[in-house]
C-alpha cells in the first residue's frame, strides 16, 4: 500500500507526516488531566473537613480518593492507549500505530501523574517535591506492576487481525507467556538495580535483617532499598529478596524494622504450593494479550473468554495472598520480642501513608489494620472506626467514565473531521489523524486550480484508498487521473464505481471528463440499466 500513498506524501509538508505523534500525547495529557481530576473531585470536601481530626478519620475520608486516584492513573493511560492507535494513526503518517498509541497513553500517565502528586500532598504526612513523587510512582511501577508494562506495550503492538491462524496464537503465547511471567514473577528489581535505582542494604540494619532470616530458618539472597516516598517494605517470592523503601527505613526503629523483616520473611519463606498457584495465575494471565486476535477470530466469544479469564485469575491470586499475609502476620508476630512491637510497626506505616484502619472489604489482599493489631495481641488506643463512605468512591467512578467518554467524542471529532478549508486547514487535518481523505480531496482541487493535475491526481487516488473505495472519492480519482491524462488509470477507478449506483451529477462529470480526455479508452461507461 505504501507505493499508494507516496506520491501524496511527497506533496505534503514533511510535519504532517510526524506531527500526529506530539498530538496524540498533548491530547493524552489533557484526557489524564481531565479524567483523574474528575475521579477524585467527589469527597475533597469532606476530607479537607477533617484536617484537625484523628489520623483514621483523615485516612478513611481519603481512602474513596486514593482509590479512584490509583483507578484514574491505570485507566486513563489504557483509554488513552487505544485513542492514539485508532484515532491519530493514519496510513499517511511515518509513525506507526503502536507508537502513536503509545505515546498517547504516555501523555495521559503524565496528566494524571501531575493530578495524583497534587492530591498527594493532602494526603500524606509531609510533600514531596513533583521530581521525587513521580521518580517513587516509576519505581512502583517497575518493582510491583512490570507485567502491566509488558502487557501494554504487547497489546500495542499487536495486529487487529490473525495472519497465521493457529500458529500465531501458539507462537504468541509461548513469547508472551514468558515475558508476562518473568516480568510478574521476577518483579522490576534487576531494572532498577541496572539504572541504579535500588541500592543494597547496608549497615547495622543488614546485618539485622541477615540475623532475622537464619532465626527464621529462611535462604534470602539479598536485600533492597528504593527511593519510594512510600513507607512500605516488599517480598520478591520467586527471586527470595526483599526491598524497602527510603522512607520505612526513617519511619521504624530497628525493632519495629525487624517485626516488618519478619513478616516479608515469611513471604519468601511460603509454601511450595502457594508459589505454585501464584505463579500458575500469572502465566496464565499472559493470554490476555491476545485479546485482540481472539476478538478478531472469535468475536464476542473471544472477548468473553479473556474477561473470565482475569477474573477467575484476580479472584485465585487474591485468596491465595489473602492466606498468605494471615500467615505472615503470624510470624511477625511469633519473631517479636512484644507482639505490641509489629501492632505499633503496622500503626506507623498506616498513619503514615494515610491509610484506613478499616475498609470493610474483605476482598482485599491485606486484612484490614485493626484485625492485625488484634491479631498481634495489642488491641488499638481508640474506637474501631468506621468504613469509608462508599458513595464518593462511587461517584468518582461515574465521574471517571464520564470524564472519558465526552473526552473521547470531541477527540474522535478533531481527528475525523477536517478542521477548515484551504490548505493550512487540509494540512493540518492531515497531520493530527495521521490521513484524512477530505482534506486530501480538498488538496487535491487547489491542485487542480493551479494547473498541478498530476499532483491532483495523486492526492486523489490517495483519498479513494483512505476512504475505503467509496464511491464519491473513486468518481473524484477517476476524473482526476483523466485530467492527468492517465487514461489506464481513470478507467479503472471508472469501472469500479461504476459497479454501484451512484450519484447521477457526479457520475455524469466523471464520465465527461474521461471521454473528453482519453476517447480512446475502451471502456463501457454507461451504467448497467437497472432491473425493473
Amino acid at each position: 500500500m505504501d507505493d499508494v500513498f507516496d506520491p501524496a506524501r511527497a506533496l505534503l509538508p514533511a510535519w504532517t507526516l510526524w506531527a500526529n505523534l506530539p498530538v496524540a500525547v498533548a491530547l493524552g495529557f489533557a484526557l489524564g488531566l481531565v479524567g483523574t481530576w474528575a475521579s477524585t473531585f467527589f469527597g475533597l470536601r469532606a476530607f479537607k473537613a477533617s484536617a484537625d481530626g484523628h489520623w483514621t478519620e483523615r485516612a478513611r475520608l481519603s481512602f474513596p480518593i486514593r482509590t479512584r486516584l490509583g483507578l484514574a492513573a491505570l485507566t486513563t493511560p489504557l483509554f488513552g492507549l487505544l485513542i492514539g492507535a485508532f484515532l491519530f494513526a493514519g496510513e499517511l503518517s511515518y509513525v506507526p500505530a503502536a507508537v502513536v498509541g503509545l505515546g498517547c497513553g504516555a501523555g495521559a500517565f503524565a496528566g494524571s501523574l501531575l493530578v495524583g502528586w497534587r492530591r498527594a500532598g493532602l494526603f500524606r504526612v509531609r510533600t514531596v517535591p513533583f521530581a521525587e513523587y513521580a521518580r517513587g510512582v516509576v519505581v512502583e511501577w517497575v518493582l510491583r506492576r512490570p507485567h502491566v508494562l509488558v502487557l501494554t506495550v504487547a497489546m500495542a503492538g499487536l495486529p487487529a487481525a490473525v495472519q497465521n491462524g493457529e500458529l500465531f496464537l501458539i507462537g504468541w503465547s509461548c513469547v508472551g507467556a514468558v515475558l508476562f511471567a518473568a516480568s510478574g514473577l521476577l518483579a522490576g528489581l534487576p531494572v532498577l538495580i541496572v539504572l541504579r535505582v535500588a541500592r543494597p542494604l547496608e549497615g547495622e540494619r543488614a546485618v539485622r535483617v541477615r540475623a532475622m532470616a537464619q532465626r527464621m530458618g529462611v535462604r534470602l539472597r539479598s536485600a533492597w532499598v528504593v527511593p519510594w516516598p512510600v513507607a512500605n517494605a516488599l517480598a520478591l517470592i520467586y527471586s527470595r529478596q526483599i526491598v524497602f523503601t527510603e522512607r520505612i527505613l526513617e519511619l521504624l526503629d530497628d525493632e519495629e524494622l525487624d517485626a516488618v523483616t519478619a513478616h516479608e520473611l515469611g513471604h519468601v519463606g511460603e509454601p511450595l504450593s502457594a508459589k505454585m498457584g501464584r505463579g500458575t495465575v500469572v502465566v496464565a494471565l499472559s493470554l490476555v494479550m491476545l485479546a485482540t486476535p481472539w476478538l478478531s477470530a472469535l468475536g464476542l466469544t473471544g472477548g468473553l473468554l479473556v474477561f473470565l479469564l482475569v477474573v477467575v485469575g484476580a479472584l485465585l491470586v487474591r485468596r491465595v495472598a489473602r492466606r498468605m499475609e494471615e500467615r505472615a502476620d503470624k510470624l511477625a508476630a511469633e519473631q517479636s520480642i512484644d507482639p505490641a512491637v509489629y501492632a505499633r510497626a503496622l500503626e506507623k506505616l498506616y498513619e503514615a501513608n494515610l491509610m484506613p484502619a478499616v475498609t470493610g472489604s474483605k476482598h482485599r489482599a491485606h486484612p484490614d489494620l485493626w484485625d492485625r493489631m488484634v491479631a498481634a495481641g495489642a488491641t488499638p488506643a481508640y474506637e474501631k472506626p468506621a468504613a469509608p463512605p462508599k458513595g464518593a468512591a462511587r461517584l468518582g467512578l461515574i465521574a471517571l467514565m464520564l470524564a472519558l467518554v465526552f473526552c473521547a467524542c470531541p477527540l474522535g471529532t478533531v481527528s475525523r473531521v477536517p478542521l477548515g478549508y484551504g490548505a493550512t486547514a487540509a494540512h493540518w487535518s492531515i497531520a493530527v489523524g495521521g490521513g484524512h481523505e477530505a482534506a486530501l480531496a480538498e488538496l487535491g482541487s487547489l491542485a487542480q486550480e493551479e494547473g498541478r493535475w498530476q499532483d491532483g491526481a495523486d492526492l486523489f487516488v490517495a483519498a479513494a484508498h483512505l476512504s475505503g473505495y467509496r464511491d464519491r472519492e473513486l468518481m473524484d480519482a477517476a476524473q482526476a487521473m483523466a485530467y492527468a491524462d492517465d487514461c489506464e488509470g481513470a478507467a479503472g477507478f471508472a469501472a469500479v464505481a461504476l459497479e454501484h449506483d451512484l450519484d447521477p451529477l457526479p457520475r455524469d462529470a466523471m464520465m465527461a471528463a474521461i471521454r473528453g480526455r482519453c476517447p480512446h479508452v475502451d471502456l463501457t461507461l454507461d451504467p448497467p440499466p437497472k432491473s425493473p
